[in-house]
């Protein structure tokens, strides 16, 4: 009997000994899932703007004063051109990009002329979103009191090829 009870206890706290240990790794465990957290790409899921060429509309609003035109983007691996349809609005442009996240950081290093308003140059970091084969700027200037936007959509046929290209990889 007192065997069978020494036995007993013996395996109980083999059990709850067991039990302690499981809750320790458990617990030690945890603190490294936690830290994996700041490795999380969702964010980074896009990289760069798929390689075409874009069209759209380039509205820019400084106090009550509102300027549109149209405009045309190119985009190759992380650089890009813009090709206004309207003389400065925005100005011929071009540089790189970098994503980050929901924001696109543009530097213009194209050369420009001096006879025209400098701050119509997309340059700087911009809100970006992505919605089908359209693409949206957006960056807001409170010091500045002023606005860009951009929507741009991808070309139907920059679209086809790269579905054709896509398809014969």
């Amino acid at each position: 009997m007192v065997a069978w009870i020494y036995g007993k206890t013996i395996n109980s706290d083999k059990q709850k000994m067991g039990n302690e240990m499981k809750q320790i790794i458990v617990f030690s465990i945890m603190p490294l899932f936690a830290g994996c957290e700041t490795l999380d790409f969702s964010e980074d899921t896009i990289q760069n703007v798929e390689s075409g060429s874009y069209s759209g509309i380039f509205v820019f609003t400084q106090k009550n004063n509102v300027s549109q035109g149209k405009v045309k983007f190119t985009f190759t691996d992380n650089s890009y051109t813009c090709v206004p349809e309207i003389e400065f609005l925005p100005p011929i442009g071009g540089g790189k990009y970098d994503l980050i996240g929901e924001k696109i950081i543009l530097t213009d290093l194209s050369p420009h002329r001096a006879h025209f308003d400098w701050s119509l140059i997309l340059n700087g970091e911009f809100l970006f979103t992505r919605k089908d084969k359209s693409i949206i700027l957006f960056q807001k200037d409170k010091k500045r009191e002023r606005q860009r936007y951009v929507k741009l959509t991808k070309s139907t046929a920059d679209s086809l090829f790269s579905e054709i290209m896509q398809g014969l990889e």
